[in-house]
């Protein structure tokens, strides 16, 4: 009698691998769930954080890269959706939906700036710096960051611009 794990179990299992500093189990587990459901968000998050343990950034940045395409897909996909709804509630829950989105996708870019910064890639960190702040503007991590890699590239116009906008914020 062969038992199949379902993916809820695996991804606890993955976490668990993953606390114990078990990367190798945890990184066969995740891509077990991904061999099943192309499009698990979770799956993919847990898969490049074993890599950033694991300092596998090359690993991470693919699958870093390959979440924002999702999500990108999934915001593609809910505006054609929202041509096909009608009704304030649709309309409430579709904008939910978009900030959820948003957020990860933000969430996304800052993880691929850190690890752009761990492969000692300035100037690629911070693209997805800029990418991130265009989605939450206000997020003084990311504009803080923005202005410590313009420095970094000696990109002085974009350093003075940006403290000024944190200053504002602040």
């Amino acid at each position: 009698q062969i038992s199949v794990k379902s993916i809820n179990e695996l991804l606890a299992e993955a976490e668990a691998l993953i606390k114990n500093d078990d990367l190798s189990g945890a990184e066969k587990s995740l891509i077990e769930i991904i061999s099943r459901d192309r499009k698990n968000f979770r799956a993919y998050e847990l898969l490049s954080d074993v890599y950033n343990l694991g300092k596998n950034y090359h690993q991470a940045e693919e699958v870093i890269k390959y979440l924002i395409k999702l999500s990108l897909a999934e915001m593609k996909r809910g505006r054609l959706n929202d041509k096909q709804k009608e009704g304030v509630e649709d309309l409430e829950h579709q904008m939910l939906e978009v900030v959820d989105i948003d957020n990860n996708l933000a969430r996304y870019y800052d993880d691929w700036g850190r690890v752009c910064e761990a492969l000692d890639k300035p100037e690629r960190a911070l693209e997805a710096y800029l990418k991130a702040s265009a989605i939450t503007p206000n997020n003084p991590k990311f504009l803080d960051k923005i202005i410590e890699l313009s420095i970094v590239i000696k990109d002085v116009g974009l350093a003075q611009k940006t403290y000024r906008r944190l200053k504002e914020i602040n």
